[in-house]
């Protein structure tokens, strides 16, 4: 076989190299396909770094949409079936990254017989790492956290007058 032959084939790589009479080793070049520890290393880790900056991109494009979709979706899920009979909603969720701010630009819950809305609710200061880990205690988590909110409005239903002047043993009088 002619040693075009072996290098189309990939033969040549696992072949051990035939030296001229009496030259023995000492003429042999190094097998070039073999990576150096060094050389490896610099490969894993610059693969692992263009990885993590993909990831890094990726959430930051298209890091509103999960959170929207997926996460909103997840905490109203999950109050729910804490809460049964009571409902959570929550409008568009924004993220600065830079700042560590949610934004929630409305919340509304709903229990049989209270509604609480309000406008805008800002959180800043969650340790965010260790809460979807799950490697802290709440009370850890928001330690340095921070929350403002706007526009509170909460509304009770409306008692009639019978059931009213119920409550005070028929004695009073109830305006509506």
């Amino acid at each position: 076989m002619s040693a075009a032959q072996r290098f189309l084939s990939g033969r040549y790589l696992y072949e051990q190299p035939s030296f001229a009479k009496g030259q023995g080793h000492k003429g042999a070049v190094k097998n070039s396909r073999r990576l150096s520890l060094r050389r490896l290393s610099l490969y894993v880790g610059a693969s692992l770094g263009a990885g993590v900056l993909v990831v890094a991109v990726f959430l930051l494009v298209f890091g509103g949409a999960i959170l929207n979709g997926y996460g909103k979706g997840k905490v109203e899920r999950a109050f729910a079936k804490a809460h049964p009979g009571s409902m959570l909603r929550i409008g568009q969720l924004d993220y600065s990254v830079g700042a560590n701010r949610l934004v929630a630009q409305s919340v509304t819950l709903s229990a049989t017989n209270t509604t609480l809305k309000t406008g805008r609710i800002t959180l800043t200061g969650v340790r965010w790492a260790r809460l979807l880990r799950g490697t802290g205690a709440l009370a850890d988590v928001l330690a340095h956290a921070s929350l403002e909110a706007t526009n509170l409005d909460v509304a009770f239903p409306r008692r009639t007058t019978r059931s009213a002047a119920r409550g005070c043993g028929g004695r009073c009088r109830v305006r509506n």
